[in-house]
This record gives C-alpha cells, structure tokens and sequence, in this order.
C-alpha cells in the first residue's frame, strides 16, 4: 500500500461498536455538537481486508472523528448459489463529525 493512500485511510482504532450514547458517555462530550451520518456500504466478501478498509474510509465525510455502532454481516446474493462472489458483506455504522 502506497504511503499515499495510508495516510487517507480511516484509523482502524476509531471504528469502535459501542453506540453513540455510550461514547458520549465516556468521552464526556456533547452530542449536540456533533453531526451524525448513517453509513451503509456492500463489500464483496472475497476481497482482502485491505479493500474493505478502504471502501469505509472513502464513504466517511473528511472530518469524522469517530465511527461508532460498526456492525458487519454476511449477506449473500442471488439466493442460492454458494460462490464466494455472491457473498457480501453489509457494513453499517454511524459516523460522528465534530460541528463546526
């Protein structure tokens, strides 16, 4: 991976789990200011991990301090075939952008 492109990636340690209200909580900062952003992305499975990275970190707006409720399920296409191809995953999250 190009030094380039490192540096335009999300921070894997600010894609947290918790919900928001929990990270608020133990931030001790304020929700109101704060924008919210829902993020819903489709990463096919068979791709490196690097890939999928990089698909969430492009769908980030630039000011994002922190990702909070990142889940990730597997969600498969065209009913029953089992190829690898047919697999996605579906990445959810919410992304919380300091108000300026």
């Amino acid at each position: 991976m190009s030094e380039e492109t490192e540096k335009k990636l999300f921070p894997l340690e600010k894609l947290l789990t918790i919900n928001s209200r929990d990270w608020f909580a133990f931030t001790g900062k304020d929700p109101r200011n704060y924008d919210f952003k829902a993020i819903h992305e489709y990463v096919p499975i068979y791709e490196h991990i690097t890939a999928h990275h990089t698909i969430i970190s492009a769908a980030l707006p630039q000011d994002t301090e922190v990702v909070v409720d990142y889940r990730v399920q597997n969600f498969r296409l065209n009913g029953l075939t089992n190829s690898s191809k047919n697999n996605v995953l579906y990445i959810t999250a919410t992304a919380l952008i300091p108000k300026k």
